[in-house]
C-alpha cells in the first residue's frame, strides 16, 4: 500500500517518498507533490493515538492510551470508575 493525500498547495496528489521514525508511536512521512508543475515537497507527521483493540502479544506498557469508543476501552472506564467509587467510600 502507497501512502497519499492531497497537496496543501495545488491540491494534485502527493505521494510518499519517505519515512523518517521518531519512536515507536510517531513518524514523520516525506511528500512530494505528483504535479511537476507544483513539485512541493512537504513533510506530514503520522502519529498512533489511542488503541482500540488491545493487542493479543503481552509486551512492555506501550503508553498508548485506549480508545473510549472501543468496547475495550468502556469496559476499562467502568472498572476504573468502580475502583475509584470503592477507594472513596
Amino acid at each position: 500500500m502507497s501512502v497519499k493525500m492531497k497537496c496543501p498547495h495545488c491540491e494534485a496528489k502527493a505521494v510518499a517518498r519517505a519515512l523518517d521514525e521518531i519512536s515507536n508511536t510517531v513518524s514523520e512521512i516525506i511528500f512530494q507533490c505528483d504535479d511537476p508543475y507544483c513539485g512541493h515537497t512537504f513533510v506530514a507527521r503520522l502519529e498512533v493515538m489511542r488503541t482500540t483493540t488491545p493487542p493479543k502479544k503481552e509486551k512492555a506498557v506501550s503508553g498508548i492510551p485506549l480508545s473510549p469508543k472501543s468496547k475495550h476501552g468502556r469496559a476499562e472506564l467502568n472498572r476504573s470508575k468502580l475502583a475509584e467509587a470503592k477507594v472513596a467510600d
